[in-house]
């Protein structure tokens, strides 16, 4: 990171962010450390934190979405010295007690962690910090960045404990991965246990010395299904009394005219036949991609039921952002199995996209304008990869990891995967002459394919758990997507891919690997096209030549190999892979292999 955005970073400005943020009904945001340090604040600009040098460890309060970002210490010292100082002398967190003149409670390190009260209680007057041995000695609270089990918001609290508890603090949270999710039963600010959704994650745009913040995301599950239970009471009841009023407005009418009498019905039975039409579709959570603005009728209960809609709409909508789409159909459909911790064995096509050259990027430009182009660039690869009936595995920091043929059975899983593939670069292509414009450089991705078998299904344990797949079908797929780097291409796939798209797909073939940790050779392949393209005769023609160098460059015939890649290198200088190729026959032309060699170019890395 930069210092220029260095700089610019504080928590405050933390804070702001995360109180910007909407979290449902009653969630909130927060940030923590996730790793100790001492004496180190550059570039945090707050004024409150420059005295904060003996509780700055991991799980302290860098920002939250609402109440105390920092509290006050009652005289807590972590460096056992005895003597006094030039600032006073040192207390042991055992010597002191919080106590409050106006409602006589006492707090002390055994209930108070660190015995750092939140600034916004104690801003509710009547705290003093007072010695245990004298209590009529009173002592100077000090500004201390707050733990987050501290915190006055039982979300925040409760959620930090649980982390401490049961999944090893805020270190163990982050040893094996940058972001995850659990769901927690905690109680809520009025005491009423609640199933509460924990997700947390690295921003890494926000690191720096001394500064690495992991932002956590607490909200009950019930901000979301408790608008769908309410919509649903309040629809029915509202129905019942919307068609009471509909039989006596059509009788009086009756009475009157029967011009009258059709007009009217028209105008009360026509929007409620549209929202019977859209009940039946969310009763099988078939949920369109944008908002619907319906003209509201001017009959209120009708509007009022209009207006549920809407909200049983948008809450449902928004718990579909946190578990695939796939596993809430089956949910709201009464499949009971995919409810429940287990997996099954099936054949996956699995895809990992990176941005390349990311990182050079990243600190070159603002983090406003990096953020901003990484929401774009992932919010449009992920609507092509849903396209294709793909479902979103993980997001790796600018990686994304998809999936076909599960939950849902899709015989052409593979043919889905490569069409994704090449749509994602036209997608990307779009983009790039946008972000042009405003003067940012273009956008290359890495694609890596491999079909195989995996572990599908629920994974963790019986109180937390996520929908995805495992096995070395997805490491091997990672693997092929970093060794574009190897021969300049963009998209790479393996053999039992080729297998299954070979009579739709134009490829040619690229090495025979053997990646490091795995046993056994794999052979690669570039889709170049779909069979179907106009220029299809000059891609095949290239990759016969391809395949031709190829099997010369395997029977050690390297002089021949140079000679042919010089010759497609005068037609076509930018082919990358065959520069790579010409390069390995230079060298085993001064160099054999030797007469024990197999052709298999063994990766020294991951």
């Amino acid at each position: 990171m930069n210092s220029v955005v260095t700089t610019d970073i504080s928590v405050k400005a933390i804070s702001r962010f995360l109180a910007d943020q909407s979290y449902g009904r009653t969630g909130v945001g927060f940030a923590v450390r996730s790793e100790d340090y001492f004496h180190s604040h550059g570039g945090i600009g707050l004024d409150e934190y420059i005295n904060m040098t003996y509780n700055n460890h991991v799980g302290a309060l860098v920002g939250v979405s609402l109440g105390s970002d920092y509290g006050k210490a009652c005289g807590n010292d972590y460096t056992n010295n005895v003597e006094p100082e030039q600032y006073g002398p040192h207390y042991q967190l055992e010597e002191t007690e919080w106590y409050n003149n106006e409602t006589k409670e006492q707090k002390d390190h055994k209930a108070l962690k660190e015995m750092v009260l939140p600034i916004e209680i104690f801003n509710r007057g009547g705290w003093e910090c007072r010695l245990k041995r004298n209590k009529s000695e009173i002592i100077d609270p000090s500004n201390r960045a707050l733990p987050a089990e501290n915190h006055e918001n039982n979300l925040i609290a409760q959620s930090a404990q649980y982390i401490s508890e049961k999944m090893g603090g805020f270190h163990g949270l982050v040893a094996n991965s940058t972001r995850g999710h659990i769901i927690a039963n905690l109680k809520d600010q009025q005491g009423v246990r609640r199933n509460v959704h924990i997700q947390w994650r690295h921003v890494s745009g926000l690191e720096f010395p001394g500064f690495r913040p992991l932002i956590m995301v607490v909200v009950p599950e019930d901000d979301y299904l408790t608008e769908v239970w309410e919509a649903n009471e309040v629809s029915q009841i509202k129905f019942e009394e919307a068609m009471s009023h509909t039989t006596i407005v059509i009788g009086l009418f009756m009475a009157l005219t029967t011009f009258i009498s059709i007009w009217v019905a028209l105008i009360v039975t026509m929007p409620l036949k549209r929202l019977k039409s859209e009940f039946i579709k969310i009763s099988k959570l078939d949920i369109d991609d944008s908002d619907k603005r319906d003209e509201i009728s001017f009959i209120r209960e009708i509007a009022s039921i209009q207006h549920s809609f809407r909200g049983m709409r948008m809450g449902l909508k928004s718990f579909c952002k946190f578990v695939p789409f796939a596993v809430v159909k089956r949910i709201v459909g009464g499949d009971v199995s995919a409810t429940l911790l287990g997996v099954q064995k099936r054949t996956v096509t699995v895809m990992f996209a990176d941005i390349a050259n990311f990182t050079p990027f990243v600190e070159k430009f603002p983090l406003e304008s990096v953020m901003l182009v990484l929401e774009e660039y992932l919010t449009a690869m992920v609507s092509v990869i849903e396209g294709q009936g793909g479902t979103i595995g993980d997001f790796i920091g600018d990686c994304i990891m998809a999936f076909w043929n599960s939950p849902l059975d899709q015989p052409d899983h593979a043919q889905l995967a490569i069409n994704a593939a090449f749509a994602m670069e036209q997608k990307l292509k779009t983009w790039n002459e946008i972000w042009g414009k405003q003067g940012l450089p273009p956008i290359r991705i890495r694609l890596g394919i491999h079909t195989g078998e995996v572990l599908s299904g629920n994974i963790g344990s019986p109180v937390k758990m996520k929908f995805g797949v495992v096995g070395d079908t997805v490491n091997l797929a990672s693997r092929v997507e970093n060794l574009n780097k190897f021969y300049g291409s963009s998209r790479l796939l393996t053999d039992a891919t080729y297998k299954c798209i070979a009579d739709k797909v134009i490829c040619r073939p690229v090495d025979k690997v053997a990646v490091k940790g795995r046993k056994g050779e794999t052979l690669l392949y570039e889709p170049m096209a779909m069979e179907d393209v106009q220029d299809q005769k000059e891609l095949k023609k290239i990759a016969e030549a391809t395949s031709k160098m190829l099997s010369l460059f395997w029977e050690q015939e390297f002089e021949k190999t140079y000679e042919l890649t010089e010759e497609h290198l005068r037609l076509y200088p930018h082919d990358e892979i065959i520069g790579s190729l010409q390069e390995k026959a230079r060298e085993f032309i001064y160099n054999p292999p030797g007469s024990k060699w197999d052709g298999v170019n063994r990766m020294d890395e991951k």
